[in-house]
């Protein structure tokens, strides 16, 4: 039997990245929702409000069962 680690790492903040259809659309409806574009480049955008950053990207793919998280 393995011994369980006396601490784990504590997470201080996550990103988590979605593909998205219309970037366009997205950016309206998180800022409707009170989220605040802080960073957009062609292809990526970051969108934050109370400590929680979403990354998001234009995809004209349909989503798949697969996701990706970024912890910080």
């Amino acid at each position: 039997m393995a011994a369980k680690p006396s601490s784990r790492p504590i997470l201080h903040a996550i990103a988590p990245r979605f593909a998205v259809g219309n970037a366009e659309q997205t950016l309206a409806f998180y800022e409707r929702i009170g989220f605040a574009c802080t960073h957009q480049e062609e292809g990526f955008m970051i969108v934050e409000r109370d400590g929680v950053q979403l990354h998001l990207h234009p995809s004209n793919e349909p989503p798949t069962r697969y996701g990706a998280f970024w912890s910080k």
